[in-house]
């Protein structure tokens, strides 16, 4: 691995700390992972197993085969990809079945990423690009394209990159859409229901009420300065993740260039109170909609400047 990456490495400056990480982290996972890959996936599969948790995911897949567009709450304008797309994508899915590599497992994930959005086309302009789809789009088309290309170790994959690669790539994009793909398969296994319950489309959950999408207003424009309530957005977070994380992935997505300078804050009414570095946003937002409040008082999660903490 050195002498493969030595010109690399000497030829980047003060880059070159950084890729070394890169080749640190390649040379633990070489070293340590590869060896013990099929007892850690197996011992991964069979705690899953066990829990029930994998066959759910397998019944919940070919259940979500059977809806509709409009039941999976995908936006009737939007065409989902096409077979030859999906068969791209499955390519990527079964590279990320054989790498050993949480951090190349990651990669390829991006690039199953990168494909679902190039599959999806706007029925009324089939030309635009799709690569600002909203995370409220995105999630149920992902969610269609893990059940149509059969993905069915797709929580044990995403647990092993949970638990197997190094945190910092969690920070950016690959956090992002690894959290993507567990709120997926949470969608997946939400929609898993009995054949009476398929029977009736009034029993199936809707996208917007899983736990898995967490509405933020994002107050990142200078309209916001003006006293305009900021544009709402929703993110896949899962109740786990703290603030921290959650301002990092926001500060990624919207491609913040002063990320520390904005931070999370709940607000009620006019005033807003930053929230500490260890809470978690989504299992908050899950207690203020289990509490009795009117429409005035109801909390909301604000992504701000640290400065402004009062309209």
């Amino acid at each position: 691995l050195l002498d493969e990456y030595r010109v690399e490495l000497l030829s980047h400056g003060m880059d070159s700390c950084r890729n070394f990480e890169h080749l640190l982290e390649s040379a633990l996972q070489q070293c340590i992972i590869q060896p013990l890959y099929d007892f850690l996936y197996s011992r991964l599969k069979d705690s899953l197993i066990a829990s029930g948790t994998f066959e759910q995911v397998r019944e919940a897949i070919k259940n979500a085969k059977t809806k509709t567009q409009e039941d999976l709450a995908i936006r009737s304008h939007l065409l989902v990809p096409n077979e030859k797309s999906l068969q791209e994508i499955n390519i990527v899915f079964n590279k990320i079945k054989e790498s050993y590599n949480a951090m190349r497992k990651m990669e390829y994930l991006l690039e199953a990423v990168r494909l679902t959005y190039e599959g999806v086309r706007d029925y009324n302009n089939p030309k635009k690009s799709m690569n600002d789809l909203g995370a409220d789009d995105f999630l149920p088309i992902f969610v269609w394209v893990l059940a149509h290309t059969d993905f069915l170790t797709a929580e044990v994959e995403a647990e092993y990159m949970w638990g197997l690669a190094h945190p910092s790539l969690f920070n950016g994009e690959g956090g992002y859409y690894l959290t993507t793909m567990t709120s997926a398969v949470n969608v997946l296994k939400e929609l898993c229901c009995t054949k009476e319950e398929t029977d009736s489309l009034s029993n199936i959950p809707n996208m917007n009420s899983l736990r898995t999408q967490l509405p933020i207003y994002l107050e990142i424009s200078e309209d916001s300065i003006t006293g305009q309530m900021g544009e709402v957005h929703s993110y896949p977070v899962l109740p786990t993740m703290t603030v921290d994380e959650v301002c990092e992935m926001i500060a990624t997505k919207h491609d913040i260039d002063k990320p520390n300078d904005f931070w999370l804050f709940k607000r009620v009414n006019e005033t807003a109170t930053p929230l500490k570095d260890d809470d978690c946003p989504q299992d908050m937002n899950i207690t203020w909609e289990l509490e009795s409040y009117n429409e005035e008082e109801r909390p909301v999660l604000v992504y701000m400047k640290r400065n402004r903490t009062n309209r």
